[in-house]
């Protein structure tokens, strides 16, 4: 759909957008930014909104040092004007617009042949400067808006790489958790072992302790029943009247006694290495053999007494 020539004009004016400005097709026209609003305004309303920045006679800038020399104000607006550029009397001075005011006073004339004299060119250059001096700082202003919010951009950039990291690390944290969570499930840890300060010895297995156990009973019982293998001291004194063969004869019987005795303590000992299972039957035949050993040695004894008194009341008899 193409767009008409007058909505182009409607959009863009090309007339003065000056509040009560008659000027028909004025030339040129100047942007200017007045009250935070972008105008593009012709000469003349260019210097009526600045009425404090210029000489009203002359038309020198004061913002370029025109105002060393005494100025005039208006008593009506706040127009002023050098002091050497008014004929009239300071307070009953009035500016040009002021004294016009029903009539429609311009700065900025041309006619129809449009030529630009010398004080048409001076308040050309004033509005221009204007003009210009509005537009930089405008430009000042738009530079340090654009800068401040760079920095604000490159802060919040880094903000948000920072951000982005730190979610990146929670989520990589967050999935080493979950894998170690399923390591664990799925292969439980052994539970931990507590380490004692002391040294304790290693534990035997089963095996090795029965063994020890069965060994530590046999020479225990070794220990014990050698102790039998010790020769029984036989009294050496005779006794009085008794014959001298016939005690030869008994100490060699009872001598013989403990060897026979000794030879089967012997063998039984040598049995019990075989085993724990056989160890219990050695027990009760190493008993009866000492009950029978203590029994002939008793009836030697006892025949040795009965024939030595025998013999000594032999001898006593007459």
């Amino acid at each position: 759909m193409t767009t008409p020539s007058g909505a182009k004009r409607d959009l863009r004016p090309a007339g003065c957008g000056g509040d009560g400005c008659s000027a028909r097709d004025p030339w040129p026209l100047h942007h200017v930014r007045h009250r935070t609003v972008f105008c593009r305004l012709c000469t003349s309303c260019v210097l009526r909104y600045h009425p404090g920045s210029f000489c009203v006679s002359c038309f020198d800038l004061l913002l370029d040092g025109g105002g060393a020399s005494p100025v005039v104000r208006c008593s009506r607006c706040s127009s002023i004007a050098h002091s050497a550029c008014v004929l009239e009397a300071a307070p009953s001075f009035v500016c040009p617009s002021c004294s016009d005011a029903g009539g429609s006073s311009s700065y900025f004339s041309l006619g129809e042949e449009k030529s630009i004299d010398l004080k048409s060119a001076k308040v050309l250059l004033a509005a221009a400067k204007l003009a210009a001096a509005s537009m930089g700082r405008v430009a000042a202003c738009t530079r340090a808006d654009a800068e401040r919010k760079t920095k604000e951009a490159v802060v919040a950039r880094k903000r948000a790489r920072e951000a982005l990291e730190k979610v990146l690390l929670l989520s990589q944290s967050e999935k080493e958790k979950k894998n170690r969570v399923a390591d664990q499930i799925a292969a439980p840890s052994p539970q931990p072992q507590v380490v004692d300060s002391k040294k304790k010895m290693p534990k035997l297995s089963s095996t090795v302790a029965a063994m020890v156990g069965q060994k530590r009973v046999q020479n225990r019982e070794r220990d014990r029943w050698m102790r039998f293998q010790e020769p029984i001291g036989m009294g050496q004194t005779l006794v009085q009247g008794t014959d001298k063969n016939k005690w030869r004869g008994m100490k060699e019987e009872s001598s013989k006694v403990l060897k026979v005795g000794m030879l089967r303590r012997k063998k039984l000992l040598l049995l019990a290495d075989c085993g724990p299972v056989v160890s219990d039957r050695l027990k009760v035949n190493i008993l009866t053999i000492k009950c029978s050993m203590l029994q002939r040695i008793s009836h030697v004894l006892y025949s040795c007494f009965s024939d030595g008194t025998n013999c000594a009341a032999v001898n006593a008899s007459p």
